[in-house]
């Protein structure tokens, strides 16, 4: 009899945990579970890799959390007997091109991006770079995207526009905008344009901006000057925003009623507030935001 595969014990474990789940949301959070046959983000190792909610089923019951179901951890401790990775569904995703997974969710305050995402489609580092042209024109003209991967723009004709980098942040001053620094490109008739991003940290980023030297010589030193004062790239203070985001928090959240729930406050970028009371469940369970 030919010996069992991974991926076949795997398939076998989620089958018998799911159908002995007590509760039907124990049931479906295994059949949730997706197996993979490895990693396409950098510094991971080769293998098999099963995403999925591993948190048990509980409740919220007269003050305190019910367990009700343990069928998703159960499935855990079967998984990673086989010899599979674990990972959160919530917080990696496919590479539409070789399956490999690449993390979509920071798990520190520098983390970047190791794929990029054209027209829906998800491409990890590894098969971008492949046709590292078509990349960086996937870039192009759009100040809500920047490029994240290992690349020099300047090996592909691209000219950098700012000496230093621009920072956006919550300290006083990080106020670079690139939907402001876009304005004044377009106006000046600045075409193939792309942004990058230097650096990401938990309080701000850095980031810098580049133009194809099919612009013209003239064109771009002309760019590079308009582009030297603040008033041409800054848009919106971050750091105003927040703090009246939190003095509204505050004022608000005296409205709210003691003892009904937990609660939430969510700043909003124009310097808001959004309030309201969470019920137990839900903060035990996540809290969902609202638009």
């Amino acid at each position: 009899m030919a010996k069992l595969t991974k991926f076949e014990k795997a398939t076998t474990a989620i089958e018998k945990i799911a159908n002995s789940a007590k509760v039907t949301r124990g049931y479906d959070r295994c059949q949730e579970v997706t197996l993979h046959t490895g990693y396409s983000e950098p510094g991971y190792s080769d293998g098999p890799v099963a995403t999925g909610n591993w948190n048990d089923i509980t409740r919220w019951v007269d003050g305190k959390s019910e367990h009700v179901d343990d069928a998703p951890s159960r499935l855990a401790t079967k998984l990673e007997a086989i010899g599979f990775e674990l990972e959160w569904s919530d917080e990696w995703i496919n590479c539409g091109q070789c399956g490999g997974l690449v993390r979509c969710s920071g798990d520190s305050y520098s983390w970047v991006p190791s794929y990029t995402e054209v027209d829906g489609e998800i491409e990890c580092s590894d098969c971008a770079l492949e046709n590292p042209e078509s990349l960086l024109e996937s870039y192009e003209g759009n100040p809500s995207k920047a490029v994240t991967l290992d690349i020099n723009p300047q090996a592909h004709g691209y000219v950098r526009l700012n000496d230093n980098p621009y920072e956006h942040g919550l300290h006083n001053g990080q106020d670079a905008d690139p939907k402001a620094i876009a304005a004044v490109l377009d106006k000046l008739g600045v075409e193939r344009y792309l942004f990058t991003l230097d650096e990401s940290s938990q309080f701000y980023s850095t980031f810098s901006v580049w133009a194809h030297d099919e612009n013209g010589k003239e064109l771009l030193d002309h760019a590079t000057h308009a582009l030297q004062s603040p008033e041409s790239y800054n848009g919106p203070s971050p750091s105003k925003a927040m703090q009246s985001a939190l003095q509204d928090a505050t004022a608000q959240m005296g409205s709210l009623p003691d003892g009904e729930g937990v609660k939430y406050a969510s700043l909003q970028a124009d310097g808001t507030a959004k309030v309201r009371l969470v019920s137990p469940q839900e903060f035990v369970e996540g809290i969902k935001h609202e638009d």
